[in-house]
């Protein structure tokens, strides 16, 4: 079993927790760009769940639609999906080994040439900047556990590539490893 969905927008990475002190306690908290991340990252792998289903019940059941959702609409769609099934039904069981890709594309800068620009597209010339990879993966592994699959313990294989593309976005396969 497979499944493909993108991501819209720059791929973030996952940012270091804060702490604060309130009263003498410190508090720890996730920064908020992280979990709105995390909430879209879900959302869109939530609506390609129910794309991909065979009935189309559970399309109709979470409002989606043919041609794709807006950021405010699948988020909608999300807090439903988690509402009606809590900890599951995830799309790989508990047991199984998850090989996941993920293609990061990163805009390109307005200042560069055209010539810098067509290797940059090409592939000649590849992102070397931050979000470092490791904060990448982490934040769209996080965001995944208890939606695409139980545990992100269960990942055995990962492929990641940094590439420059004219639109930024990043395209996620998840499936299971048949041995």
């Amino acid at each position: 079993m497979e499944r493909k969905f993108t991501v819209p927008g720059p791929p973030k990475g996952k940012q270091r927790p804060r702490v604060c002190k309130i009263n003498g306690r410190s508090l720890t908290y996730t920064p908020k760009q992280t979990i709105e991340y995390e909430r879209l990252v879900r959302a869109r792998c939530v609506a390609a769940l129910a794309k991909s289903r065979t009935d189309q019940s559970a399309a109709k059941r979470y409002n989606f639609t043919r041609e794709g959702l807006t950021e405010s609409r699948s988020m909608q769609c999300l807090d439903k999906f988690i509402s009606q099934n809590g900890n599951g039904p995830y799309l790989i069981e508990r047991s199984l080994p998850v090989e996941i890709s993920i293609l990061a594309h990163f805009p390109i800068p307005n200042y560069v040439s055209k010539r810098v620009r067509e290797l940059m597209i090409s592939g000649k010339i590849l992102p070397t900047k931050r979000p470092y990879c490791d904060n990448i993966i982490k934040a769209i592994l996080d965001a995944l556990n208890g939606i695409a699959y139980y545990d992100d313990s269960q990942v055995c294989r990962i492929y990641f590539e940094k590439k420059y593309a004219s639109i930024s976005e990043t395209k996620i396969i998840i499936k299971e490893i048949n041995l």
